[in-house]
C-alpha cells in the first residue's frame, strides 16, 4: 500500500478472504485528504506475472475536504478463464486540487494475490 500526494490510502480489503476464478471481489480504498480536492476517477492496472493484463477506469465526483476521510468502492468480476499466476493491481486515484487548473494522480496503492 502507498500513499502519495494529498490522499493517504490506508486499507484495500477484498469482499472475501481468498480471491478465485468466477469471483466477484470489492476493494474498499479508504483514505484522509490532506488538502481540498475534488475526485475524477480511479484507474486500476492489473499486472499478471509481471504482464500489463487490463486497465479499468472508473469516475468518481467527490468532494473531498481537507482532513476529511472518503472512501471508494471498486467491484470487478474475474472470469472464470482468468489464467492462473500472480496478480498485481496497482490504482491511482486521481483529482483536482482546490485551485489547480488541471487533474492529477493524488493518490496511489498496490496489492498483489494468486490464484
Amino acid at each position: 500500500l502507498l500513499g502519495v500526494g494529498v490522499v493517504d490510502v490506508h486499507v484495500v480489503h477484498p469482499g472475501a478472504a481468498d480471491i478465485e476464478k468466477g469471483d466477484s471481489p470489492t476493494l474498499y480504498i479508504d483514505g484522509i485528504m490532506g488538502k481540498e480536492v475534488q475526485l475524477s476517477q480511479l484507474e486500476v492496472d492489473t499486472d499478471w506475472d509481471g504482464v500489463f493484463l487490463h486497465k479499468t477506469i472508473a469516475k468518481e465526483t467527490d468532494d473531498v475536504k481537507a482532513g476529511q476521510e472518503y472512501q471508494l468502492k471498486f467491484s470487478v468480476s474475474i472470469p472464470s478463464f482468468a489464467p492462473s499466476g500472480k496478480y498485481t493491481i496497482t490504482g491511482y486515484v486521481e483529482g483536482t486540487e482546490k485551485g489547480a487548473n488541471a487533474s492529477s494522480k493524488v493518490g496511489c496503492f498496490k496489492a498483489a494475490f494468486s490464484m
